[in-house]
């Protein structure tokens, strides 16, 4: 699979973030928290996916579910995602958290693409993320364009979810 994802870091919360302009990125290649980008985007999936879908971020036009599903123990806090445009949630986000940023993020599994292989699902989940031409994430007054997303594209090895029947993604797949 393959995830277009950005890891941001803010030390402080992103309000105080936001109003200071203090973002930090951890760069490609470095393990957040002893994490490799894979396992944070493998963590991200696993959570997401899980949330029945009268709860999911990934839906939430308001960011009133922000935190369902949030692990206490994690350093980092999930963003969810919302398939293509614009968002502006308001979420409450733990001191001391970390963010994880969705900015293009892509999984395909079996159940979008039955039947198909490993290295199948790894080459659409690919052609998906090399058609995306136009990027684009604010923090604060801090603007990332294309290429200073582009490093931080990210493709996993495969790895097991578990869907629930009314997942946020069940009525795409279902059909």
């Amino acid at each position: 699979m393959i995830a277009l994802c950005v890891l941001s870091f803010p030390v402080q919360s992103v309000a105080a973030a936001a109003s200071n302009n203090s973002v930090n990125l951890f760069t490609p290649g470095s393990k957040p928290y002893g994490l490799t980008f894979q396992d944070h985007i493998k963590n991200f999936w696993k959570w997401v996916i899980s949330i029945p879908e009268d709860k999911s971020p990934w839906s939430d036009q308001t960011g009133a579910n922000c935190a369902y599903g949030q692990s206490a123990n994690s350093s980092v806090f999930y963003l969810g995602s919302n398939g293509g445009g614009t968002s502006n949630r308001t979420c409450k986000v733990p001191a001391g958290k970390s963010l994880f940023i969705p900015v293009s993020p892509m999984e395909i599994t079996d159940k979008e693409s039955p039947n198909s292989s490993i290295d199948q699902l790894s080459q659409i989940s690919k052609q998906d993320q090399d058609s995306v031409t136009t990027l684009h994430l604010k923090i604060g007054d801090k603007d990332y364009n294309y290429q200073d997303l582009l490093k931080y594209r990210v493709h996993t090895d495969a790895f097991d979810v578990v869907f629930p029947n009314n997942n946020w993604s069940y009525a795409w797949w279902s059909v």
